[in-house]
């Protein structure tokens, strides 16, 4: 809906983005933005120091986020800096860095909120992931016995810790669902996916021999260093009704090194089926983690853990549901291999990265046109691999390949990536953090150098091109001291979206 001249030369333009009330000024060529006065009739305004608009109210705090402002030149998208500024009489209006008079200015003040979300003790909030009608899913790992639960399965805490999956409605105002996740031992729930009908999918680590488990394909607890797991909740029920799918997924562990098998991410299709990775340790001296016919890697080939691939049909029970299952990593002195990131396709082609050590005398698996074929530093490089969950053994191994440099010696760390994403012509995103002062760059690159305390990378491969044109874009992301990136979106126009630390 568009209001003309609400002041001299602007225009208001109101508009819903998931179900929530947006509004937006476009200032004419030659109007003043400073005309621009809200009266917020509130018992208090501040200004919060990431430039966010806090509104007081008698029934909940408000905040407008800092102004988005912008204008279009031709095809460009130009960003302008703008702020609040607060006035005498509870009024606000906006500063406005220099801009181009000659074409209009967009100014995109937008609603949040932020709330607490936790009990009586410590609480870790893991994974995140937003569905069409703004709905915030959250995973993560409590000890508070006083977490706020709505509907879950499980309303009873642990002090060992517990996990968790809560989801919250898009004014950030109700608990639509709230459950503990685990049993009498330690539990975490570290990685968080969505499908379309309200099914929430998360994977993590558990100690306990009473873990609830429904309909899957490990009923036990396989041995004392602790197992992944698989959960599906259907959000939409309540109580027992909500869980709808739940494994373990884990052999014996490691008795050299005392660990376990563990989740880290996962990704769904979006029609039932889990794809779950993270790290391996148990091996054959025990129970082995538990692997297909039809996988690529059937044995573990290091003591120090490889990474993982496992994919669930959560529509389906007992032995039937797992689908596919493989150990994915090589030989290491070091730490072994990491699955730190997954996602998929529509073909159920499984896209991993994380980290990996592995190099002599078994390197970690490169399909024929990989980028990078040698692990570069005994502290670790990147790694990313697809695998068609379809097809089995070698032929499964579509592409895969390091992707770091010779690591930084005077703190021993290397390159790991943390999260992937993949657009609808199958290109791959990467993000983490590179200690490498060669980490690979390609031309174009917006940073080609790094500080001797790590940056966020970004990079960007096509799977289906030889080895030396795989790797399309690479860059460091970061400024004088430390970086991570964390996480990882991909749009159609070969735009990545990248938070961290």
């Amino acid at each position: 809906m568009k209001y003309e001249s609400v002041y001299p030369g602007i225009d208001l333009i109101y508009y819903g983005n998931h179900h929530q009330l947006e509004f937006d000024f476009v200032v004419a060529p030659g109007a003043n933005p400073r005309s621009i006065k809200l009266d917020m009739q509130s018992k208090g305004l501040r200004i919060a120091k990431d430039g966010a608009l806090l509104i007081a109210d008698s029934d909940a705090p408000m905040q407008l986020h800092a102004p988005n402002s912008y204008q279009m030149i031709g095809s460009r998208r130009v960003s302008i800096p703008s702020r609040f500024v607060a006035e005498a009489g509870k009024q606000v209006s906006f500063e406005v860095a220099n801009y181009n008079h000659q074409y209009p200015l967009i100014i995109d003040p937008s609603f949040g909120y932020s709330t607490y979300l936790g009990g009586n003790v410590y609480d870790l909030s893991i994974g995140l992931a937003v569905d069409s009608a703004g709905n915030t899913y959250l995973a993560g790992q409590t000890f508070s016995t006083t977490f706020p639960t709505a509907d879950g399965y499980s309303t009873v805490g642990n002090e060992n810790g517990k996990g968790y999956v809560a989801k919250l409605d898009p004014t950030g105002t109700t608990l639509l669902y709230s459950t503990y996740v685990g049993g009498s031992g330690s539990d975490n729930a570290a990685g968080i996916a969505i499908d379309g009908t309200g099914g929430v999918y998360t994977t993590g680590f558990t100690t306990s021999t009473d873990f609830p488990v429904v309909n899957g394909f490990q009923a036990a607890l396989g041995g004392p260093y602790g197992n992944a797991f698989v959960m599906r909740l259907d959000t939409t029920q309540s109580g027992a009704a909500s869980l709808v799918y739940s494994s373990f997924i884990g052999g014996g562990g490691n008795s050299t090194s005392s660990a376990g098998d563990t989740g880290f991410a996962i990704a769904t299709d979006g029609n039932g089926l889990a794809y779950v990775t993270g790290q391996a340790t148990s091996d054959t001296s025990t129970t082995p983690f538990p692997t297909t016919s039809t996988a690529f890697q059937s044995t573990l080939g290091s003591e120090y853990g490889n990474a993982f691939l496992t994919v669930v049909d959560t529509n389906l029970s007992g032995t039937d549901s797992l689908v596919y299952s493989t150990y994915l990593g090589g030989a290491s002195t070091g730490f072994g291999d990491y699955g730190m990131g997954i996602a998929v396709d529509g073909a159920g082609d499984a896209f991993i990265t994380g980290q990996t050590t592995s190099d002599w005398p078994t390197p970690f698996p490169t399909s024929s046109n990989a980028y990078q074929t040698n692990l570069n530093s005994g502290y670790g490089n990147a790694y990313v691999t697809e695998i068609a969950t379809a097809q089995s053994g070698l032929a499964s191994l579509l592409y895969s390949t390091y992707l770091g440099g010779t690591g930084d010696s005077s703190t021993q760390t290397g390159d790991g990536a943390q999260a992937i994403a993949i657009d609808s012509t199958g290109k791959i995103y990467l993000t983490g953090r590179a200690n490498s002062p060669d980490f690979p760059t390609t031309a174009g690159a917006y940073q080609v150098s790094n500080s001797s305390s790590g940056k966020a990378f970004v990079a960007k491969l096509d799977p289906t091109q030889s080895s030396n044109q795989s790797l399309m874009y690479s860059s460091y992301l970061g400024g004088s001291n430390g970086e991570l990136g964390a996480s990882i979106l991909a749009d159609n126009s070969a735009i990545a979206y990248i938070a961290g630390a």
